[in-house]
């Protein structure tokens, strides 16, 4: 029998392979025999890196750059072995980081430091990871931060932020060009969302991240206004490519100013683990994150399991909260679902104490069920 356990993290509570470790624990108590393969998973946001890390050789190193509301952060990144560098946005450019929280202000800058340092360090490929962004600048502030120039109506040179992208009258993305010459670009983006309009960044996004109606209007303005500017001086349409409203627009920055491709970040982490070739013979996948519920379907980590594994290969979730019926999760080809928060509990200090206990306790019932289905059927 073979088992893969493959997470996402926890949030808040436990890493992707923390919670893997845990699961792990559990299955070699009810199938002692079996062979076990442990991966950590992730969509993009934090915890991109350790999940990286964790099913590849490499390194983390960090570096004091300039977060999303001007001031130095200390921020992570990721060095593999063969020259990759894994760039997580929510390092430098984080809404757990920015203070205030308000898009308008708030920059990318520091996503391009980041990528600098990479090129610096030898890397010749560099998956960026979107996710859990406070800005809506287009990774304006993330070009700047590797040459690029933005100049007013007047000629003068600035760099833009959220709310004076519409203040852009020109742009010039030559030494950017030269710097990232033979350098890949992937990037991880598990979103649909267009640049701009009703199912945009601003839109869809910018609320959550500090922004009123009044602001939200400003914004999508100005992503309209720099997409335009793109198209006319950088010769790219960048207005409704699918994923281009990920992390503030910076979906679409990365492809106008980086000349990178927009790639499922699912797929990115299980190439790297080989999975293909591992999920050949698998009998069960158990994964797990924070909250289940219909996104976890949209092209984030259980939604990418479920297309890769074989059709008799069954694939139970575990996650801290529940929240899809039974037969919608059945009939997206999940066998089982179970939740390992305590009934009645809300104060997260008191989950997150007895996180890892449940999750134990929860992966045991469900490598026991499991097992004793299996038994029936022979």
């Amino acid at each position: 029998m073979k088992i893969i356990v493959a997470p996402n993290s926890f949030k808040g509570t436990m890493t992707s392979w923390e919670a893997g470790s845990i699961m792990a624990k559990a299955a070699q108590e009810v199938f002692p025999n079996a062979t076990l393969l442990q991966l950590a998973i992730a969509d993009g946001g934090e915890g991109t890196i350790e999940a990286f890390l964790a099913n590849a050789k490499g390194e983390k190193k960090y570096f004091e750059v300039r977060g999303p509301s001007g001031t130095a952060v200390k921020a992570a990144l990721g060095l593999l072995k063969n020259h990759k560098a894994i760039v997580e946005i929510a390092q430098a450019a984080g809404l757990t980081l920015a203070n205030p929280k308000n898009p308008l202000l708030t920059t990318t800058y520091g996503v391009g430091e980041l990528i600098d340092k990479a090129i610096s360090l030898g890397s010749k490929e560099i998956i960026i990871a979107l996710g859990g962004s406070a800005t809506n600048d287009a990774g304006a502030g993330m070009a700047a931060a590797l040459g690029t120039k933005f100049y007013d109506a007047k000629g003068k040179k600035f760099v833009p932020v959220g709310g004076t992208l519409i203040n852009i009258a020109k742009i010039d993305d030559s030494a950017t060009k030269e710097k990232l010459s033979g350098i890949k670009i992937t990037v991880m983006c598990d979103v649909k969302n267009p640049l701009y309009g009703k199912d945009g960044a601003a839109y869809i996004y910018a609320k959550q991240k500090g922004a009123d109606e009044k602001a939200i209007q400003k914004l999508d303005k100005g992503l309209r206004k720099i997409a335009a500017v793109i198209k006319k001086d950088l010769k790219k349409e960048v207005s409704a490519i699918p994923g281009g409203g990920a992390a503030g627009g910076l979906g679409a920055g990365c492809l106008a100013f980086l000349g990178g491709k927009l790639v499922s970040g699912i797929d990115v982490i299980l190439d790297l683990s080989d999975f293909k070739d591992e999920v050949k013979n698998a009998d069960l996948i158990v994964t797990g994150e924070g909250s289940f519920d219909t996104q976890s379907l949209m092209g984030k980590g259980i939604d990418g399991l479920l297309k890769r594994k074989p059709e008799a290969t069954k694939l139970i979730v575990i996650a801290g909260k529940l929240k899809m019926d039974e037969k919608d999760y059945e009939k997206a080809g999940i066998y089982a679902a179970y939740e390992t928060a305590p009934k009645g509990v809300t104060d997260f200090a008191e989950i997150k104490a007895t996180a890892p206990a449940c999750l134990f306790q929860t992966s045991k019932k469900a490598f026991s069920d499991w097992r004793f289905q299996t038994l029936r059927n022979l």
